[in-house]
Order: C-alpha cells, then sequence, then structure tokens
C-alpha cells in the first residue's frame, strides 16, 4: 500500500495514465508518462488541467492513472521547497494552455513525419500554462535551467533530467512500488 508520507513537499509527480489523450502524449514525447504536478504535502498537489492550475488530492489522480513516478531536486533545500510549494499555490487560478497543446502536436507530428520542425511553431499564451511548463517553473525556484525551450519541456524531459532523481514509482492497478536508491552514503549502506 502506498503511504502518501513517503511523499515531500516540492516532489515532481508524474503519471502515465490509458485514455486516449495520455496515450497520444505518450506516444509523441516518446515517455511513458503523460502528465505533471508539484507535490505540496499533506497529500495533495498543484497541478494545470484543462480547468486552470488548481489544488487536489494525489489519490485522486492515482485511481484515475495506471502509474505514477515520484522524482526529488537534489539536493533540494527546505526553503527552496517551500518557496516552491508556495508559487505552485499561488498560481492556482490561472488557466490552461489549450493553444500550446494544439500547437505542441503539430510539432511533433511534424518532428516525427520530417525529422524536425520549426520551433516557433508552437505558441504559448502569457498567464496560462500546460502541466510540464508549469512545473519547470516551479522548480526555477531551486535554480534549476532546462537546456530547452520552456514550451519544450514535456513529461518525459522530467522524467529524464539530470537533477532529479527517483524516489519510486508505483504501480496503481498492482499496487506495487518499486523503490529507487536514492544515493545514501556507503557507510549506511554497509553497516
Amino acid at each position: 500500500m502506498l503511504d502518501l508520507n513517503n511523499i515531500d513537499p516540492g516532489d515532481i509527480l508524474l503519471f502515465s495514465g490509458d485514455h486516449l489523450l495520455s496515450r497520444g502524449i505518450q506516444e509523441f514525447t516518446d515517455s511513458p508518462w503523460n502528465h505533471a504536478a508539484i507535490a505540496i504535502g499533506n497529500g495533495l498537489l498543484v497541478e494545470a488541467t484543462a480547468a486552470g492550475i488548481e489544488i487536489n488530492p494525489i489519490n485522486r489522480l492515482l485511481r484515475a492513472n495506471t502509474r505514477m513516478c515520484v522524482r526529488r531536486i537534489r539536493g533540494l533545500e527546505f526553503r527552496k521547497s517551500r518557496d516552491i510549494c508556495e508559487y505552485a499555490e499561488n498560481a492556482v487560478g490561472y488557466g490552461y494552455d489549450y493553444w500550446q497543446i494544439i500547437t505542441m502536436g503539430i510539432y511533433f507530428a511534424l518532428r516525427r513525419l520530417f525529422g524536425r520542425a520549426p520551433l516557433w511553431l508552437i505558441g504559448d499564451i502569457p498567464g496560462r500554462m500546460i502541466c510540464s511548463y508549469f512545473v519547470a517553473d516551479c522548480v526555477r525556484l531551486a535554480g534549476i535551467r532546462f537546456r530547452l525551450a520552456k514550451k519544450l519541456i514535456t513529461p518525459a524531459t522530467l522524467y529524464r533530467s539530470i537533477h532529479f532523481k527517483t524516489v519510486f514509482e508505483y504501480d496503481t492497478k498492482k499496487e506495487t512500488i518499486t523503490w529507487q536508491l536514492l544515493h545514501a552514503p556507503l557507510t549506511t549502506l554497509f553497516h
């Protein structure tokens, strides 16, 4: 059984679903993940959804998806974690960027067909965000910068980034947890 206390405020939560939109995102971004959010503690997360940026219980997303991956910022200090959570909570009410999703779909389709596509194809509307753009915006408060343009960041980017370590992955259907070694000091490992 999953204990939500193993998820720290400021952790990045990645989700994998099996509905059509989820599978489309996974296919175009070459990733098992299709949604990203920021944990803020007490079993809650902040996410960008079709309704905009909102706070929801983690359990709600676990019921709606097949897998979850918890990624933690390497060396995250408590103060920075608090800043990330505060920033995320203050973003509640911002709108969802449908235009960015539509234009990213066109961009990734062209890239798949022709091997490349111009970045200017991807539009974004100020004050509106998609999930991975929102998470990237939050973690910049911990000094994290991505080499990609922010509007190209996907859940795959957050999963593959060296700035984060995987704490565990959870299969919601089988209710199994796959723990990752968190680079404990050698003395901890052998004593």
